[in-house]
C-alpha cells in the first residue's frame, strides 16, 4: 500500500497557472467579455427605471413587480436556451461542426414555441395582478408594463441561443459588443 504523504509535504501551485492552456489568463479572457454583457442587463434596467422615474413614480412603482414577475416567468426558457452554450462548445471542440447548427436550431424552436405560452399570459395578466393589489391605477400600469415586456420574451430566449452560438465557440468579446451596442441604442 503506498504511504500516505509526510505533513510538511503540501501540494504546491503550479507557477505557471496564470499561462497555462485553460489557466487564469484564458479563463479571464474568455469569461470577462460575458461578465461585461451580463453587466448591461443591469445598466438597461437601471436606465428604464430611471426613464420611468423622470415620467411618473406610479410607472415605476409598477414596473418592479411586473418586472420580477417577468423574470421569474422567463429564467427557465432562457436558461434552457442557454444551455446550447454546452453543446455547441461539445460539438465544437469534438470537431463535430455540422452538429452545431442543429442544436441552435433547436434552442430557437424553444423560443418560437414559447411565443403561444406567454402570448397566454398577456390576457391573464390583469387577473394576477388584482389579486395582489386593490389599487386599480397601480394594477393597470403593471399590466400594461408586464405585457409591454411579455411581447419580447421569446426575442430573449431566442436571443440567449443565437449568444450561444458564439460563446461555445469562445468568441465571447463579439456577444459583449452586440450587447453593448443593442443597451446603446
Amino acid at each position: 500500500s503506498p504511504s500516505p504523504l509526510p505533513m510538511s509535504s503540501t501540494p504546491q501551485l503550479h507557477t505557471g497557472w496564470w499561462n497555462r492552456p485553460a489557466g487564469g489568463w484564458g479563463v479571464l479572457a474568455l469569461s470577462f467579455p460575458l461578465i461585461i454583457s451580463t453587466s448591461f442587463w443591469a445598466v438597461s434596467w437601471f436606465f428604464d427605471r430611471l426613464f420611468l422615474t423622470w415620467y411618473d413614480s406610479h410607472a415605476m412603482a409598477a414596473s418592479m413587480p411586473s418586472g420580477m414577475l417577468h423574470w421569474s416567468l422567463i429564467c427557465l426558457p432562457a436558461g434552457i436556451a442557454s444551455y446550447v452554450n454546452t453543446f455547441v462548445a461539445q460539438y465544437h471542440g469534438a470537431g463535430q461542426q455540422k452538429r452545431i447548427g442543429l442544436v441552435v436550431g433547436q434552442g430557437m424552436w424553444l423560443g418560437i414555441l414559447s411565443i403561444p405560452l406567454f402570448a397566454l399570459l398577456i390576457p391573464l395578466t390583469s387577473f394576477l395582478f388584482h389579486t395582489a393589489s386593490d389599487n386599480p391605477e397601480q394594477v393597470r400600469l403593471q399590466t400594461y408594463y408586464f405585457q409591454s415586456l411579455t411581447l419580447g420574451a421569446p426575442a430573449m430566449v431566442m436571443g440567449n441561443a443565437l449568444s450561444a452560438f458564439y460563446t461555445g465557440r469562445g468568441k465571447t468579446l463579439l456577444v459583449m459588443l452586440v450587447n453593448i451596442a443593442g443597451n446603446s441604442v
